[in-house]
């Protein structure tokens, strides 16, 4: 990103103007993203409801304006039906001999190559045999799947973290004894459930109205690190 370094001296209200101290202040150019939304089913069904103008402000007003990225598109795009469910059990399965994502993600045209575009898939249920858990949402070579729910507050949470992810390589805030680990290697804060990248998110349905996202994280976003 491009950053520009100034300097800001403080001084007392006197005579003299006596110099207290200096403070350095970058400057961040605002980055600008889109993210493309596609539901997909495994046989010809409906597409799933989504409320796409709210999951935007969402995005824009409540997470990521903290990091200067900005959402400019998110947009609805045709709804698929790809025979991904290979063992037939509802679920796309991932990390396990079958890996059905793959399917997915390697479908001619499934994927928007538009510019800074993130894709997110929405499927019926997902399944990681790695965890043994059935996660609300992932991330795989940048791209997105979300198992879709009817409460459109959560989903867009889930894909606030799952972004956070595939669009600017985060990890989750937690402490590395954690068992399912993923941590990321800075400081954290093991009780921080107010952070968008804390991991729980992929197995609790709870969540906070104003994520956070610590300077860590947004220096990251914004390549300076």
């Amino acid at each position: 990103a491009t950053r520009g370094d100034c300097q800001a001296q403080a001084r007392y209200k006197s005579e003299r103007g006596a110099a207290v101290g200096k403070l350095n202040v970058a400057v961040y150019k605002k980055k600008h993203r889109k993210l493309a939304i596609r539901s997909v089913t495994s046989t010809p069904s409906q597409p799933f409801a989504f409320n796409e103008m709210s999951l935007q402000t969402y995005l824009n007003e409540v997470v990521y304006n903290q990091a200067i990225i900005s959402w400019d598109e998110v947009e609805l795009y045709d709804y698929l039906v790809i025979p991904y469910d290979q063992n037939e059990n509802g679920c796309l399965d991932v990390g396990g001999t079958q890996d059905e994502a793959n399917t997915i993600i390697t479908s001619p045209n499934a994927i928007i190559s538009n510019g800074n575009t993130t894709t997110i898939f929405l499927v019926s249920c997902i399944y990681d045999h790695s965890r043994a858990i059935h996660p609300h949402g992932i991330e795989i070579d940048k791209t997105v799947l979300v198992k879709h729910v009817s409460a459109q507050g959560f989903l867009n949470y889930v894909i606030a973290h799952e972004l956070g992810h595939a669009a600017f390589g985060l990890k989750h805030t937690c402490s590395s004894a954690e068992p399912l680990g993923g941590c990321h290697s800075l400081p954290y804060n093991v009780d921080d459930e107010n952070n968008i990248m804390w991991r729980y998110v992929d197995t609790v349905e709870g969540f906070t109205d104003s994520p956070k996202l610590r300077f860590w994280q947004w220096k990251r976003m914004q390549n300076t690190e």
